[in-house]
């Protein structure tokens, strides 16, 4: 949320260059190798949700402007039990609808696209920030025309830090409200809980 491709496309959608956003589709996914990953580690809280799945959530919450009203979702554990790929949808209360996905077992990917009355977006890659100097872009498409917005490459990570030296030395607003993580991680916790615990082997779909 803090790198100037993500406060584009929010511009970009705001502005009704596509209309009115009927869905959303997300994926976030990479293959881990390493065996002792904490990141497949139970009691480290691990799982491909909680590590990938905050990053479809938070962009799909700040597009619709609220918490889901209706979440289902499934997962594959792997040998730890913990997830190691999971899929999930989420309907808001303004008639948008969310497929998102997450995985570590599955080819490098992290892709947004967003669809709407008008048109569509699509942000690829969607998250992880060009750090090596390529620049970051964004396909605009409205009927037989297609745009490709190219956006210039910024640290996102000194972008937060920078915030929140503002927020706490001059009072500055936070891009991430406190109550907007909450909302996000109570998200994910009901991904979970919709998919049964992480130990209980039992996936479920549920509203």
């Amino acid at each position: 949320l803090h790198r100037p491709q993500t406060a584009r496309v929010l511009e970009i959608v705001r502005s009704g260059s596509i209309g009115e956003i009927r869905a959303v589709q997300a994926g976030f996914s990479f293959v881990l190798t390493y065996p002792n990953d904490p990141r497949i580690d139970p009691a480290l809280g691990g799982g491909s949700l909680w590590d990938l799945g905050g990053y479809p959530v938070s962009l799909a919450r700040r597009l619709a402007g609220s918490d889901p009203d209706v979440v289902q979702a499934q997962v594959g554990r792997g040998p730890t039990g913990v997830d190691l790929s999971a899929a999930g949808q989420l309907r808001y209360p303004n008639g948008i609808f969310v497929q998102l996905y997450t995985s570590f077992a599955a080819p490098p990917r992290e892709h947004v696209e967003i669809l709407g009355s008008e048109g569509s977006l699509i942000v690829d890659p969607a998250f992880v920030p060009n750090l090596d100097g390529r620049p970051a872009s964004l396909t605009l498409s409205r009927g037989e025309t297609v745009e490709r917005i190219e956006i210039p490459v910024t640290d996102p990570y000194l972008a937060e830090v920078e915030n929140l030296a503002a927020a706490v030395l001059d009072g500055a607003s936070l891009e991430l409200p406190l109550a907007e993580s909450r909302g996000n991680v109570a998200t994910l916790v009901a991904l979970y809980e919709r998919a049964g615990s992480p130990t209980s082997g039992t996936p479920a779909i549920a509203t």
